[in-house]
């Protein structure tokens, strides 16, 4: 029961980082394409 509990919650942890990982790289990628859409705009 232990073994289990501790390897869910590892797995918990590493669903949870990858799921930020995803939206931290999504959000940084999608700012980047605004920023530059709005320099284009702005020359």
């Amino acid at each position: 029961m232990n073994k289990d509990t501790e390897s869910n919650w590892k797995l918990g942890m590493f669903v949870i980082i990858g799921l930020l990982l995803s939206i931290l790289t999504i959000y940084f990628i999608g700012s980047s394409k605004i920023c530059l859409v709005y320099n284009a705009f702005n020359t």
